[in-house]
């Protein structure tokens, strides 16, 4: 475990220019926010986009595309993350672990992460925003929800899926913005237990031995 968080700090680190522009887009969108908010007109949709809540409705196509980065941002960690030793040490990661052992590890680790990383980041977000929209819980757990959602299906198809990097993101980005448009909590959660325990129990290593053959 010490070694899989010695890991996710150095993506973290390697990655910081991600969550740099994160908060620079969060900073810009309160700016925009500041000079046209109008508490008579300020509705829920306002929020949507800055904390990444899954829904189709948005106040702007600006407000989309932050949504989007913010899908990106996680897919984009969520395969550095996931395939950091494959890539770089898969070796030692056979002789270490059971397939199990380091697919439970890697991905409760990384939804931990991501878990922490957007209720304190949602809860910062709509601190600002607290005088214009009544608080519901809603706006932390669907987001969480949904971004757990991405991990586990990013890690699905890393796993299952044999092509190459770019296609494997295509993919999952895809996927990830069909389940944003029509997102439903509930369905959420079932899918997030039913693909964790189908990749608990059917990841194997066969893949990564295949590619480290080619």
């Amino acid at each position: 475990m010490k070694f899989e968080i010695k890991i996710l700090k150095e993506i973290i680190k390697h990655n910081k220019l991600w969550f740099i522009v994160l908060f620079i887009l969060s900073v810009m969108f309160i700016l925009f926010f500041s000079i046209r908010i109008n508490p008579l007109i300020f509705r829920e949709t306002d929020l949507y986009a800055v904390i990444s809540y899954p829904t189709k409705e948005h106040s702007s196509i600006i407000s989309s595309l932050f949504s989007i980065y913010q899908i990106i941002f996680t897919i984009y960690l969520t395969y550095v993350y996931y395939t950091y030793e494959i890539n770089n040490s898969f070796e030692n990661v056979i002789l270490r672990f059971s397939e199990k052992r380091w697919f439970v590890i890697k991905s409760l680790l990384f939804s931990t992460f991501i878990t922490v990383f957007r209720v304190l980041f949602n809860l910062c977000m709509y601190i600002y925003f607290a005088g214009y929209v009544e608080f519901s819980i809603d706006f932390i757990i669907s987001p969480v929800c949904y971004h757990l959602f991405i991990v586990i299906i990013t890690m699905t198809i890393i796993n299952f899926v044999n092509f190459n990097k770019v296609f494997e993101l295509i993919i999952t980005f895809i996927i990830s913005y069909l389940i944003f448009m029509s997102f439903n909590l509930e369905m959420a959660i079932i899918l997030l237990f039913i693909l964790y325990i189908f990749d608990l129990f059917c990841f194997s290593f066969k893949k990564y031995y295949q590619n480290e053959s080619k």
